[in-house]
């Protein structure tokens, strides 16, 4: 049976109480598990200005939602739970594709959402900038309606602002993974880290957007912090395992460090596994984005990580849905939405062991 391209729907019918979410697998699709009977589509929406043309969606109750990653991903998971929690506030259907940070799986999802007329509108964080032009020149011909969260769907990882939108999409929701966030840690990080510093980059996969990102913002700061230097770029595959391994040999291979940054709490348990291992725990900083979970609570409180950006992936499913639930019936969405679309993102910053407690993860 194969697994990868397994989905969630969730069903949510007006005046209902609860909600009961069911895993199904294919063999060859991603056709997701019905939870209750399926609402009735209902007719198009409005029209949305998407840059590229306009588009009248023809099915306003029914979406698609493309996460990057997998269900054992604590940060997809909080995507699909916030989602879910939309979609019953809103009486609509959610089906959740999953695609593994595999290019292929997100292609194969991609196809099958947009071969049908079943959904009105996408939601995607995509893993490269593979579906960029598709996107950009079907979205009018299937009269779908997508946003994109999260990560630039194009070549835009080292873009701010309203630059993250692409055209043919409704606009863009995210900056807590990009140059933006990463700027503001780096800053936060050299206001406690005194001194010249020996940095390595604890990445994840090797032109992900995140980690396009990371290596823009690092190297514009260097420009105004000179005594800043890049001891090390080591790539992962975003797995606690896997940075674990890598960051341990690029510890031995680069003696010296003095901080780490890491782009996402399971590649910082890795980092901080590996800090433990080489007995540096006294001498190296860890600090990371991608954060703000459960785990870098602990990690925080424990005082082996330094400090944390965190992400909201919850609101970017559940404030996402709303978005889209809302530009499927006719309102234009800014182009832009900022701090993964968390209203109390701006006044949050870098979390440190001091700030931690006041602190609530969203995952």
């Amino acid at each position: 049976m194969n697994m990868r391209h397994k989905s969630l729907k969730f069903t949510v019918l007006a005046g209902a109480v609860a909600m009961t979410a069911m895993l199904a697998a294919c063999s060859s699709s991603s056709t997701p598990a019905e939870t209750s009977a399926p609402a009735e589509s209902s007719a198009a929406g409005g029209t949305i200005d998407v840059g590229s043309g306009k588009i009248t969606p023809k099915n306003i109750d029914k979406i698609a939602y493309m996460v990057q990653a997998g269900k054992t991903f604590s940060y997809t998971s909080a995507q699909a739970l916030g989602a879910a929690d939309a979609a019953k506030e809103l009486g609509v259907t959610v089906d959740v594709y999953y695609s593994n940070l595999d290019p292929a799986a997100e292609l194969s999802n991609f196809n099958q959402i947009f071969t049908t007329d079943k959904y009105g509108g996408l939601l995607i964080q995509s893993v490269n900038q593979q579906l960029c032009k598709t996107i950009g020149d079907g979205a009018v011909e299937n009269s779908m309606l997508v946003y994109v969260v999260g990560n630039p769907l194009c070549d835009q990882a080292t873009a701010v602002g309203e630059a993250l939108w692409s055209p043919g999409t409704i606009g863009y929701m995210g900056g807590q993974n990009g140059v933006d966030g990463i700027s503001g840690l780096l800053n936060d990080a050299a206001k406690v880290l005194t001194g010249p510093q020996n940095v390595m980059l604890a990445m994840g996969i090797k032109g992900h957007p995140s980690t396009v990102a990371w290596e823009a913002a690092f190297a514009e700061f260097q420009k105004t912090h000179s005594d800043w230097t890049l001891a090390n770029e080591t790539f992962t595959d975003f797995t606690t395992p896997g940075a674990f391994k890598a960051v341990q040999d690029s510890l031995q291979g680069n003696p010296g460090v003095t901080a780490i940054f890491s782009l996402y709490v399971d590649v910082t348990a890795g980092v901080v596994k590996a800090v433990e291992a080489q007995s540096l725990g006294g001498s190296v900083k860890v600090f990371e984005n991608g954060g703000g979970s459960k785990v870098s609570v602990e990690l925080l409180t424990s005082g082996k990580e330094a400090g944390s950006l965190p992400v909201y992936p919850y609101s970017l499913g559940y404030e996402g849905v709303k978005v889209m639930v809302a530009a499927l019936k006719g309102t234009q969405p800014p182009k832009f939405t900022p701090f993964d679309g968390n209203p109390d993102g701006a006044t949050q910053g870098t979390i440190t062991k001091d700030t931690v407690a006041a602190f609530k993860p969203q995952w």
